[in-house]
């Protein structure tokens, strides 16, 4: 996993004046108030630098509350879509995996 530090450096390599971090806590269900801050703050970045910034968000938060996201106008908004990759430690395989899954699966049951 990324630090925060480090995912700001990769979206400036991307060519962004600026970055900024809003940090939600897991399962946070976006507000007005949290809507309002964040075009507030869209808007001072907009004037300062003269150019309309785009707003990103996870899937997952994306996904919560679409609704919400949509009072961001006319701001962009940009999810960031991720995928989950497993690893193969040395000396297991894909079929370890799948039993191990399984074997955790069933003892939900």
């Amino acid at each position: 996993m990324c630090s925060h530090i480090k995912q700001k450096e990769l979206v400036h390599e991307l060519g962004a004046l600026y970055v900024d971090w809003i940090d939600f806590s897991d399962h946070h269900m976006i507000q007005a108030k949290d809507v309002n801050w964040i075009k507030g703050k869209s808007n001072q970045l907009w004037n300062k630098h003269g150019v309309k910034p785009v707003i990103v968000v996870t899937e997952k938060d994306y996904d919560r509350d679409q609704e919400s996201l949509r009072g961001l106008h006319p701001f962009d908004v940009f999810i960031l879509c991720s995928r989950l990759e497993f690893l193969l430690r040395k000396g297991h395989s894909k079929v370890d995996f799948k039993k191990l899954v399984k074997q955790l699966l069933e003892m939900k049951t």
